[in-house]
């Protein structure tokens, strides 16, 4: 899978805090998850470049020994957002340093600080099971990954259920998880992403180890997912596409190289009141005859598409685009590529 394109769109939900088991002062709290983050790192890279994340003490407040990992996760709390700039006092931004570490980690996972105070992290292709259950389930803190709303397994072709169970259970807070070209993964590790509550932003992009009738289970239970990207599905049929409607707040639909559906399942998504961005880059079977049945179904379809994307798809002409417009007032953009 060498051509696949992704979407990400973040949101994250905050749950009561248990006072009891986070540190009361914000910066303390934060410094704590993040040093706690880092030394997890720091061991399983074997690497020295990681203390770059642990963040200096106050001035004034004396150093305090790290806590011991907790291996249990029951009864996990999500703390508060984190400040994006809770180190300026320490001369350096959170958000900067986590970036700056980042940078020096050639093989391994990458941390980074996203804009909205969550965590993003990113693992290397050659993770497997072992490492990330460990890493999630064993050795790291359980108030570090409770920030942790962002999580990108692009081209880990080795990991299998037994690590979507791991972030089901120790991430509370994932929001977006990206499974581009993990091949593995098959229709009854699906259930795992089923129970991440708060799922917003989802990538199968290239799993086409998960089936048609996998994907219409999928699409009857993640009612919470806004954003969809099934790039590059072989599996993709007018079935599937009759079955997304169940997700009443998709909002952003990817269908690039989705070459097994027809006009009648892209009526379909007419039924999607939220859509609001669609993407059919590369789809050669889409016509100007495709666009005049968008059209015809405008008075109750496609209410609130707002961008629409049928690059590279040859038998769509200008004059198809200037019919669907006349019908559709509302488009603000229209990525034809010709």
């Amino acid at each position: 899978m060498d051509r696949i394109t992704r979407s990400s769109t973040f949101s994250q939900r905050t749950n009561n805090i248990d006072e009891s088991k986070i540190i009361p002062s914000p910066a303390k709290r934060q410094r704590s998850a993040i040093a706690a983050t880092a030394g997890l790192i720091s061991e399983q890279l074997d690497t020295q470049v990681v203390k770059a994340l642990q963040p200096p003490p106050v001035l004034g407040e004396p150093s305090r020994p790290q806590s011991p990992p907790q291996p249990e996760i029951e009864n996990l709390q999500i703390p508060a957002p984190l400040s994006e700039n809770v180190a300026v006092n320490e001369g350096l931004a959170l958000n900067e340093m986590l970036q700056e570490s980042s940078k020096s980690l050639t093989a391994g996972i990458e941390v980074d600080m996203q804009a909205h105070g969550g965590m993003h992290l990113k693992f290397p292709a050659v993770v497997t099971d072992d490492v990330l259950v460990n890493f999630v389930l064993v050795h790291c803190n359980p108030d570090a990954l409770s920030y942790v709303t962002s999580v990108d397994l692009t081209f880990c072709k080795q990991l299998s259920g037994a690590s979507l169970l791991a972030l089901s259970q120790g991430l509370p807070a994932l929001n977006s998880l990206n499974l581009t070209g993990c091949s593995q993964f098959n229709d009854n590790d699906l259930v795992h992403i089923s129970q991440m509550v708060n799922l917003k932003n989802l990538s199968i992009a290239g799993c086409d180890g998960i089936s048609k009738a996998g994907l219409i289970n999928l699409s009857s239970v993640l009612d919470n997912v806004d954003t969809l990207d099934l790039t590059s599905c072989p599996q993709i049929d007018d079935e599937v596409l009759s079955s997304l409607p169940n997700m009443y707040q998709l909002k952003n639909l990817i269908l690039t190289a989705c070459t097994q559906f027809s006009d009648s399942g892209l009526r379909a998504l007419g039924k999607l009141k939220k859509l609001e961005s669609l993407v059919l880059d590369q789809c050669p079977q889409i016509s100007n005859s495709s666009l005049l049945k968008i059209s015809a179904i405008s008075a109750t379809g496609f209410r609130k598409l707002t961008h629409l994307n049928v690059s590279n798809c040859p038998r769509v002409t200008q004059q198809g685009i200037f019919s669907l417009k006349q019908t559709l007032p509302w488009l603000r953009a229209v990525n034809t590529g010709l």
